[in-house]
């Protein structure tokens, strides 16, 4: 289907070529990269191509990329003598790799954006949904889908629904597999400085492949956001229940003020239950951590921050932050304090 998807794309968009307003941008980097080590594959190239062709209010873009590692003949690494080996003998399972890493078809004007193809999605904080493709752990929670987001004076809609790969983590059957998102989410500005949200969003997690048995988890939410010349708040609420009948609820706020050369703010947040790959929960630290290393993010924490900030002059900055995070029993707990200033010469 996805194969089918993609030529569609480029045929349709290869009949608007045939005009003469439409521009072509592309972007092609190349590595080739050679490990100081005795392994079977120590080289291999790898080369990322991003085309983008627009006529008008439409833009199609693709991203392939080549991973090509090269194997040494004459490099002997049959016997295992040592730890060096054995890691040798893991980088010898290494293939050629081909793929559309993102391909998409987009319409936009100054009210209506229309996407269909791979896309990254976040509804606002991140909290109750953002996909997208985390360079450090090479995990991909992009969706394969549609995305509409008409936009207004004082209101702006975002519809979208797709694929995302499984985690296969802790079942290889899954690989190659994929879970179904839907999501919708509206903002509205009451008044010139405030304004409210709500959403709506359901993951049907693939569990069973032979069976095709989903968990469905839905979660609905809602925030606010007020914003003035001297003071900001923002408060963002979600609760979440899937089959299983296991509920979960997440909250998370940020309060700003601005007294004279002082900036001040303070941040809470509470997670239950809430721990999902679609989900990135706000830390509401400065160094980003989450709770503890071997605790799961949203399982169960709760936490607060302060921050001041100090900037006298254009040469230099003050800035104090000191955060606390705690499980409900106490037996996990974060302090994280972070101080700085900075001079410029």
């Amino acid at each position: 289907m996805r194969k089918i998807l993609i030529i569609f794309i480029f045929v349709a968009f290869s009949i608007l070529l045939l005009a003469k307003e439409f521009s072509f941008s592309g972007i092609n980097e190349l590595k080739y990269i050679c490990r100081d080590r005795r392994v079977e594959y120590r080289s291999y190239f790898m080369d990322k191509l991003q085309l983008q062709l627009q006529y008008k209010f439409l833009r199609l873009g693709t991203k392939y990329d080549v991973y090509y590692p090269y194997h040494d003949k004459f490099l002997d690494v049959d016997n295992i003598q040592n730890e060096d080996d054995i890691f040798d003998e893991l980088d010898d399972n290494e293939q050629n790799e081909y793929y559309f890493e993102e391909y998409y078809l987009q319409f936009e004007t100054d009210h209506w954006f229309f996407q269909t193809g791979t896309f990254e999605a976040v509804i606002s904080t991140g909290m109750i949904l953002h996909n997208f493709y985390d360079d450090d752990f090479e995990e991909d929670s992009r969706l394969i889908g549609g995305y509409v987001n008409p936009i207004y004076d004082r209101w702006q809609v975002q519809l979208f629904g797709g694929l995302m790969e499984s985690d296969d983590s802790a079942d290889p059957t899954l690989e190659d597999e994929y879970d179904q998102v839907g999501a919708f989410d509206a903002d509205f500005n009451i008044l010139d400085n405030l304004s409210i949200g709500g959403s709506y969003v359901l993951h049907k997690e693939l569990i069973n492949v032979d069976e095709e048995t989903f968990n469905n988890r839905a979660v609905y939410a809602g925030r606010l956001e007020y914003f003035s010349n001297n003071f900001e708040f923002n408060a963002e609420y979600a609760t979440s229940k899937n089959d299983e009948d296991v509920e979960g609820s997440a909250i998370y706020s940020t309060a700003t003020s601005y007294i004279g050369k002082f900036t001040m703010m303070g941040a809470y947040k509470k997670y239950e239950n809430f721990d999902e790959r679609i989900s990135d929960l706000p830390t509401a630290n400065h160094s980003e951590e989450p709770l503890d290393d071997s605790w799961e993010p949203g399982l169960d924490e709760e936490g607060l921050m302060g921050e001041v900030q100090f900037i006298p002059d254009y040469e230099n900055e003050f800035i104090l932050n000191y955060a606390e995070g705690w499980s409900s029993d106490f037996k996990v707990r974060q302090s994280d304090f972070f101080t700085v200033y900075r001079h410029d010469f």
